[in-house]
């Protein structure tokens, strides 16, 4: 329902562009959803999401990301968009892949279904500070070991967070 772009101004320096569908277009996907989205809802979430796309544009040319694994593009902008519509809940359609055949493919190769994946981790180890670390260690590392050397300090290794237990859940202040 968006779209996230970099142009460039007169002096060749770069310029986000974020499209959103048009109100009739947001409100008709927004009506096939599982989750009973609503138009506002839509908007909000489709606009955290591809501004986090803008954060990770700038972010990997300055070695703090790495826009260019698959398993941290879209996954962690679908994540993104849970805070800024946390009713929206839209992240639970794209997840009918991963959650209905979640050995069809590696994680790591995963898109948009992903994203459930990293709105567990936002919840339950360290909410945005956990991404900031993970777009860090992605600019070094790649894969489960991004994820690993980002949770060290905690240490927690990738199939760690996977865990469902209280003892697992950082304090988020």
């Amino acid at each position: 329902m968006g779209a996230e772009y970099l142009d460039s101004d007169n002096a060749g320096n770069p310029v986000p562009v974020i499209e959103i569908a048009s109100e009739a277009s947001m409100q008709a996907a927004a009506d096939t959803t599982s989750t009973g989205l609503s138009l506002t809802q839509a908007v909000l979430s489709t606009t955290a999401h591809e501004f986090f796309h803008v954060l990770q544009d700038y972010a990997s040319p300055n070695g703090v990301g790495d826009a260019s694994e698959a398993a941290f593009i879209e996954p962690l902008a679908t994540a993104v968009q849970e805070i800024a519509a946390p009713s929206a809940n839209d992240y639970i359609d794209a997840a009918d892949d991963l959650l209905l055949a979640p050995d069809a493919m590696s994680f790591f190769d995963r898109g948009y279904d992903g994203g459930i994946f990293w709105v567990f981790v936002l919840d339950r180890y360290g909410g945005l500070d956990a991404i900031r670390r993970v777009m860090k260690a992605s600019a070094t590392y790649d894969g489960s070991q991004a994820i690993d050397h980002a949770f060290a300090a905690e240490g927690f290794t990738f199939l760690d967070l996977w865990l469902d237990s209280d003892n697992a859940k950082l304090e988020t202040a």
